[in-house]
């Protein structure tokens, strides 16, 4: 009996949130704010103008569905989650800020998570992953984030930080390097992943993969990106890669590199199982440089 009773306290409370007035929250915030760590908020179909943090609380933050629930408030970051939480988001769309999310030293689970038209002068347009953070993307989207300046990874930054991707389209994003992704001192595994249409106005249309970084693609598809620079599809710069059952396609660099542009590794290069096709440069090696 006496574990029974322990039970529900231990799985945590769950918090309904719904922005037309039908539960005790009206704002994810407010929600947040009166939860403690382990707590799910359930959160109902809606628009939520407004800007999250998790304020150094373990939540799970479950929306109705990436079609149904929209955060879009916020001047900077929508979603700001660090302090080493451990964090699981489901079902939202985070649109319209200068960046979608930006994570450190967090733990962190994106399921059916759509970021999409943000813009700003900040590393990772749709989600920047920063100082050991360990991050997990499923089912997920990041379209049309667009990052100015000199900054760098459009959809996605990777600093010092471990990311899984599983079955996530990268599409539309813009940056200095890695129009679609960049990743620093990080490594990056990507299963069935579309990173297609991004932009770089240096290197990297798709992907710019440096600083000792590990790289693994199953099921890859890079295609349709541009770099004024080397590497339309992917440019690597002393990191390691390995492509199994994947795809450069219809990729274009400015100087060098269609496809693929690589320059010195970590330790063991670069394993390439893919198809290199319809890619062009402006320079040198319309495929792999």
């Amino acid at each position: 009996m006496l574990l029974a009773l322990l039970v529900p306290s231990a799985l945590g409370a769950t918090l309904v949130v719904d922005a037309s007035g039908g539960a005790s929250y009206t704002t994810i915030t407010s929600a947040i704010v009166a939860a403690t760590s382990g707590d799910t908020l359930s959160i109902r179909a809606g628009t939520y103008p407004e800007a999250l943090d998790t304020r150094g609380k373990d939540l799970v933050l479950h929306g109705a569905g990436s079609g149904a629930v929209a955060v879009t408030g916020g001047s900077d970051e929508q979603l700001n989650i660090d302090q080493g939480e451990t964090v699981s988001v489901r079902g939202i769309t985070f649109r319209g800020a200068a960046q979608g999310a930006e994570l450190r030293g967090a733990t962190v689970a994106f399921d059916d998570v759509i970021f999409a038209s943000h813009s700003g002068v900040v590393s990772g347009g749709g989600v920047g992953a920063y100082a050991g953070s360990t991050v997990t993307m499923t089912n997920c989207e990041l379209s049309d984030n667009l990052v100015t300046g000199s900054f760098n990874g459009g959809g996605l930054y990777i600093d010092s930080s471990v990311v899984t991707l599983n079955t996530v389209t990268i599409s539309g994003n813009r940056a200095s390097q890695g129009g679609g992704i960049y990743v620093h001192d990080g490594t990056l595994t990507m299963t069935d992943v579309l990173i297609e249409d991004n932009v770089a106005t240096t290197h990297g249309g798709g992907l710019r993969v440096r600083s000792a970084s590990v790289f693994t693609a199953v099921r890859v598809t890079v295609q349709g990106n541009t770099a004024t620079g080397r590497g339309g599809g992917a440019s690597f710069q002393d990191s390691d890669g390995t492509w199994t059952a994947s795809t450069l396609e219809a990729n274009s660099a400015g100087t060098a590199g269609g496809g693929l542009h690589l320059d010195g590794m970590q330790s063991r290069g670069t394993t390439l199982d893919a198809d290199v096709v319809s890619n062009s440069s402006g320079g040198a090696a319309a495929g792999i440089f």
